[in-house]
Order: C-alpha cells, then structure tokens, then sequence
C-alpha cells in the first residue's frame, strides 16, 4: 500500500486507522486500494450528491459498520454529533440558501435594469469572489425563464418558518432570513409556491 508492505491487510489497516471490515466492504465492492486506504478521493457518479450528516450521542462502532453504505451514497459525510444536531445544521443551511437566493435575483435585478447582458455579467462574477451555486445553476435557469422546481418554493418557507422559529427560541436574531422569509411568503400570495426557489425573481419583474 503506498510502497509499504504489510504482512495482512489487518496489519495495513492499523497502521492507517481503519476499521477492518470497512477496508474488507470497499475492496469487495471493487475499490482500488488507494481509495480504499484514502489515499487517493473514491470518483462518484454523482459528485452533486447533497451532505449525508449523521447524528447520535456516540460516534461509535454503528458509526463505522454504516459508513460503507453511506460512502456508496455521497462524498461528504459528516458526523454532527449528537441528536438534533444535523436538523440545527440543516437550518444553517437553508439560511446560507436564503441569504444567496436573494443576492442572486437581485444582482440579476439590477443587471437587467442597467441593460447589461445577463448571460454575460454571469460569465463576469461567478468566476469572482461573488461566485456561488446560486449564481452558477439558478441564475441561468432565470435567464432561460425556467421556473421549474428543484425544491419547491412551498418547502423552502417551511425550512425558513423552522429556522426562525429556532433562532428566537435561542434569542438570536436573524433580520435577514425573515426579509427573505417575507418575501418568498409574497411569492407564496402570487401562487408561486409549487415554482423552483428562483421565482423569486418574478417578483422584481415589472
């Protein structure tokens, strides 16, 4: 492995720290033993699968014997810890989302009023410091007038609705993603709920 010779793959799997019959479970499933060893990154056929976060009040053997099946899902994978952790991270997440979302219509807004060329302002910043996975994959949706969904604007409030809820619980005030709230329960008045999150856009449509 690596140049090193091991007496047994037991023997190979102390020396990197690796659970047995996690090794024996990659290499049966045709990993190559640098990737099974983590030597070099396993490719996936999809390498946009979402973040697997995995909770618990231990980070224990379960831990290890379930790991291969989730590998086999997803690239990042993400032990959180305990229980309720991975839910309060996924509200992290969709407030991130809400705080992009609104960037990207916005500077889309802007654009359009200026009567830049939006396909090439994208070209401009998503290289940029202002590059993000909504620039990348929903602003050309907009362009495109695709408004289809990827995730409903109906099950982005709820996310929203949660993630509020939680923060006044903890007394933290999160102005911004109740300004996006807000707007997307606009979006919801115009009959935009079962649209992709990028609708937001029709609402600086004029």
């Amino acid at each position: 492995v690596n140049g090193r010779i091991f007496d047994s793959i037991r023997e190979a799997c102390r020396y990197y720290n690796l659970d047995h019959r996690l090794v024996y479970y990659r290499l049966k499933k045709g990993w190559s033993i640098e990737e099974t060893f983590r030597l070099t990154k396993r490719k996936h056929v999809n390498d946009n699968c979402k973040s697997i976060l995995l909770t618990g009040e231990d980070k224990n053997e379960t831990y290890n014997e379930v790991l291969p099946i989730f590998e086999l899902m997803g690239q990042t994978i993400v032990y959180m810890g305990a229980a309720g952790s991975g839910q309060h991270t996924k509200m992290a997440n969709q407030i991130a989302i809400a705080g992009a979302a609104i960037g990207m219509v916005e500077a889309l807004a802007y654009s359009k009023g200026a009567g830049l060329d939006l396909e090439t302002v994208l070209k401009a910043v998503t290289s940029g410091s202002a590059a993000s996975w909504q620039l990348s994959n929903m602003a050309p949706r907009i362009i495109k007038d695709d408004f289809n969904p990827g995730f409903f604007i109906k099950h982005f409030i709820k996310d929203m609705r949660i993630a509020c809820s939680e923060s006044k619980a903890m007394n933290v005030d999160l102005p911004g993603l109740e300004l996006v709230l807000s707007l997307y329960e606009e979006c919801q008045k115009r009959e935009l709920e079962n649209c992709g999150t990028q609708a937001l856009y029709k609402l600086y449509e004029k």
